[in-house]
Parts: structure tokens; C-alpha cells; sequence
């Protein structure tokens, strides 16, 4: 081999070392920005889970007593009755002959059958 291939041939390859070499630069500098953009992403998120806390936080230091709600919604609704502690449980009707008794109780929970 001549001496100006061996230039020839230490020129190609410091071109190819200098191309790997700008594509490793490249990638890091990708991998950074993405790691930035990431790590703005999160502290976005971050703040409006902290505007939500300090919201709930307000709400729950804020909030009324059971009784005063009940009394004051009472004085804007005289006429309202709240439920009762028993339940009614339908039973469809099944034999005509036991239908003597028509509602039976148990407890807190009241059985009725239904008539067709």
C-alpha cells in the first residue's frame, strides 16, 4: 500500500469516529431534554395536587355540623319526615291459603306480601 492510502484510509475513519462520536453527543443531549421535560411534567403535576390538597383542606376545616345542617334544613322544610330505622321487604305472593297474616315482622326489618 502507498502512503496516500493509508491518508486516505485514516481520513474515512476519523470521519466514521467522528460521526459515532456526534451521535453519542446527540442521543445525550435527547436523553436530557427528555429527563427535563419529564421532570417539568411532574412538577406540574405535583402543583395542582397541592391546589387540590389545600382545597380539600379548606373544605373539610370549613365544613358544618351534622346537627346544624339537619336544624337548618328542618327551618327551611317543616314538613319533612326522615325515614324510619325498619325497612319493608316485599315477598311476591305464593299460596293463597297463608294469606292470613299480611305482614310479619322480625327485628328492625318488616316482610309484606304482596297480593296480586
Amino acid at each position: 500500500m502507498r502512503k496516500a492510502d493509508f491518508v486516505y484510509l485514516r481520513n474515512i475513519f476519523s470521519v466514521i469516529f467522528l460521526t459515532v462520536l456526534s451521535f453519542i453527543y446527540l442521543e445525550q443531549r435527547m436523553f436530557l431534554i427528555k429527563q427535563n421535560y419529564h421532570q417539568a411534567m411532574l412538577k406540574k403535576c405535583f402543583k395542582k395536587e397541592l391546589l387540590k390538597k389545600e382545597e380539600l383542606v379548606y373544605k373539610i376545616a370549613h365544613l358544618e355540623a351534622p346537627v346544624l345542617l339537619q336544624n337548618k334544613f328542618l327551618a327551611f322544610n317543616p314538613g319533612f319526615d326522615f325515614a324510619k330505622s325498619a325497612r319493608v321487604v316485599k315477598i311476591p305472593y305464593a299460596n293463597p291459603a297463608k294469606s292470613e297474616e299480611k305482614v310479619s315482622y322480625s327485628g328492625k326489618v318488616s316482610f309484606a306480601v304482596e297480593i296480586p
